[in-house]
């Protein structure tokens, strides 16, 4: 899927499934952006997972965001989202998980689960808009202490548009 600014017709974005040729920048990525949640190896094991979804944002071949899912029978849960600082509010993150949630919806997948920080404020508004609700919080989930909620999503196909 191409990304493009409405005022150029020039693409300036693409979204394609990661593979292991993008262990490494995820690895980097996930560092400056989410203070590095997973190491190399579960960066691996996510990629290539068959039951995993993982996407990447590439802007002239370098990538700038991911979002990664576990799928079981009915449900994916979202267990990687970023995108880099510079190309933050311009949509991406939309993009992204818009496509993980309509690959998930395509493969029968009814439900959508994710782990967010209380005070990440962008990002709830983000999955407020794909009709995440919180149903549960887990206490001093995160290494610097704060909590998380768990947010909760109902998958519909014909619901999901891409922008």
């Amino acid at each position: 899927m191409n990304i493009t600014d409405k005022s150029r017709t020039e693409s300036i974005a693409q979204i394609n499934p990661l593979d292991r040729n993008d262990i490494k920048s995820c690895s980097m990525l996930d560092s400056q952006i989410l203070q590095g949640i997973w190491t190399i190896n579960q960066w691996e094991k996510a990629i290539i997972e068959k039951d995993g979804i993982c996407l990447g944002i590439k802007k002239s071949s370098n990538l700038i965001g991911f979002c990664c899912g576990f799928r079981t029978i009915e449900e994916i849960e979202i267990t990687a989202l970023g995108v880099v600082k510079t190309f933050r509010r311009m949509g991406f993150a939309h993009a992204l998980i818009t496509r993980l949630l309509q690959d998930a919806a395509v493969r029968g997948i009814k439900k959508a689960f994710l782990e967010v920080k209380e005070n990440n404020h962008e990002a709830i508004c983000l999955y407020k808009k794909f009709g995440f609700k919180t149903i549960d919080i887990r206490r001093r989930y995160y290494k610097d202490g704060s909590n998380a909620l768990v947010q909760r999503a109902t998958l519909r196909a014909e619901k999901i548009k891409i922008f």
